[in-house]
């Protein structure tokens, strides 16, 4: 008999986790989760289990990641610690680790706010950059400090694998939301004697308080460290059979190293090039 991913009831395990193992009309989702833990078991890490009870959000998403990525052909290596990051895979000349986040809502006047049915509130554009610029510097911070313990090499690619499924669905709604955080892209415009559109540059976001946010990060000189983004706005009861489908790969201009053909050649992958002086686009990669 295969384990099951869910572990009996405790007073302060996630309620989704809970609604998923106990509900009979949630048997359909409950049967994907422990399909996915059958096949990320592997690669679990000490504990991970336990933990998945009380982290759900974040710890499906590492599942699906993993998963995702051993779908496109990269050998994995299974992490036998919590001391560095989430995801290291080993494959010819390229030594690439990935740490994995789902930004949650957040709390205060910035936070983002929950889909009501039959209500059409406003669309939380700032929220969602604010959340998506918090979790993904924290990251970043991370690779810092293993980058300085000597677990993650100068010559390695770091990865930051972003999951909105946090976000009460508002992050689907918007195509160009990882843009707008990491390379400063605001609304829309039209030039009325010429009829071209573009997009207005939006370096910073302001929080309530007042305190300016940075929505441009690829721009940072402190972000060279971090090789790509990878993005997905997936949500955990809507899987489709095929993980590595909803990635998004966005490489960072600053980035001086090649990335393995099996990512651009399997996940949509997009870069910045320069159309103009004045002027940048990012375009999608055909494999």
């Amino acid at each position: 008999m295969k384990e099951s991913f869910f572990n009996p009831k405790t007073p302060d395990e996630n309620q989704l986790y809970g609604n998923i193992r106990d509900n009979i009309k949630a048997i359909a989702h409950k049967n994907r989760i422990n399909d996915l833990w059958q096949k990320y078991k592997p690669y679990a890490h000490k504990g991970f289990k336990k933990k998945a009870q009380k982290e759900f959000i974040q710890l499906w998403w590492e599942m699906f990641l993993t998963i995702g990525i051993k779908e496109i052909g990269c050998n994995i290596e299974p992490i036998k610690s919590n001391a560095g990051p989430d995801i290291k895979i080993q494959m010819d000349n390229y030594r690439i680790w990935i740490e994995a986040v789902v930004p949650q809502t957040g709390e205060g006047k910035d936070k983002v706010h929950t889909m009501e049915f039959n209500k059409f509130p406003d669309y939380p554009s700032d929220q969602l950059v604010l959340r998506l610029s918090s979790v993904i510097n924290e990251k970043k911070n991370k690779f810092e400090k293993y980058i300085n313990k000597g677990i993650v090499k100068t010559e390695d690619l770091c990865i930051i694998a972003v999951c909105t499924c946090g976000l009460n669905k508002f992050a689907s709604l918007d195509q160009y939301l990882p843009l707008r955080v990491l390379s400063g892209l605001g609304n829309q415009t039209i030039n009325l004697n010429t009829g071209e559109r573009y997009y207005l540059p939006k370096d910073h976001t302001l929080k309530q308080s007042g305190t300016e946010i940075d929505s441009n990060l690829f721009n940072q000189q402190k972000f060279e460290i971090i090789s790509a983004i990878l993005y997905s706005d997936q949500e955990i009861l809507d899987t489709p059979p095929i993980a590595s489908k909803t990635f998004r790969f966005y490489i960072n201009p600053k980035c001086n190293k090649s990335f393995p053909s099996i990512f651009i050649d399997n996940i949509e992958t997009w870069k910045k090039i320069k159309k103009s002086k004045n002027t940048v686009e990012w375009i999608k990669i055909i494999a």
